[in-house]
């Protein structure tokens, strides 16, 4: 059995429903667990040969606890073991889906990322507060649910993953 780890940051649930996807995909050897940055505790890394991380951005930025999480102790593991690397988001161009990656995830962790990942994303206007809500309103000009995960994409990062 491989044993995988996933782990993700998600405020509204998208890095979350990425990493089901991923995990849905991932062949039936793989023994995985999933966890959660904004209240599940990091589990002992050595007993992983698979780690998968993702989180979402929020107008073009990552949030300040996943980069810490990406910078801190850890990454001396990451360099030892497959590693993944997925990005949520609404961008839709190219080239700045590459820059946001490069924004959230350190030069050193993308170089030794075996497969990365930009795969869409959503906004569920009932999941925002206020201020989020006027936000994506007058931004992003979206005032109702969008959803642009890609399954395909998702499914090709897997595909890359396992190769």
């Amino acid at each position: 059995l491989m044993e995988t780890l996933i782990i993700y940051l998600s405020k509204h649930g998208t890095a979350q429903k990425a990493s089901r996807l991923i995990q849905k995909f991932l062949s039936p050897d793989n023994n995985v667990t999933t966890i959660n940055l904004s209240h599940d505790n990091v589990p002992e890394l050595s007993n992983y040969d698979r780690i998968i991380i993702g989180t979402s951005v929020y107008v073009g930025k990552g949030r300040r606890s996943f980069a810490k999480f990406c910078t801190n102790e850890y990454i001396n593991l990451f360099a030892h073991k497959d590693l993944g690397l997925f990005l949520c988001g609404l961008e839709e161009d190219y080239q700045k889906q590459q820059k946001e990656l490069e924004s959230v995830f350190s030069e050193r962790l993308l170089r030794h990322a075996k497969a990365k990942a930009f795969v869409g994303g959503e906004i569920i206007i009932s999941k925002l507060n206020c201020l989020e809500r006027l936000t994506v309103r007058t931004i992003l000009k979206i005032t109702t649910d969008v959803s642009t995960l890609d399954e395909n994409i998702i499914e090709e990062f897997v595909r890359k993953m396992e190769k």
